[in-house]
């Protein structure tokens, strides 16, 4: 397990990047009330407290991109998915309050 320092973890610029036309996953780890509310374009949203039962359906993306609000919640997906073998898996770092600030598209 991972420190919340040491977590893979990438600015949301770039997983903006990077998520334009490859094979990767972003996931909203936020609730279904707050993914409703407003998400990243393309984002899937699978609640943190349901993501170990996704775990299988994960294995074939390159890179498992999760973010939520602010980044508590993304670094703690990060860390469960890496303890069941997804090493794939990266931290998106200030969370949608910093994908909106930056003025990254967005969904509701």
């Amino acid at each position: 397990m991972f420190a919340p320092e040491e977590v893979p973890s990438i600015s949301v610029q770039e997983a903006h990047q990077r998520f334009i036309g490859e094979k990767c996953l972003l996931i909203d780890v936020r609730t279904p009330e707050e993914f409703a509310a407003g998400h990243p374009a393309g984002a899937r949203n699978i609640p943190l407290a349901e993501l170990p039962a996704h775990v299988d359906k994960l294995t074939e993306h390159h890179e498992i991109y999760l973010i939520c609000q602010s980044g508590g919640r993304s670094v703690i997906a990060t860390n469960a998915l890496h303890e069941r073998g997804l090493t794939q898996a990266i931290n998106v770092t200030g969370g949608f309050l910093d994908w909106q600030g930056k003025g990254l598209p967005t969904e509701q």
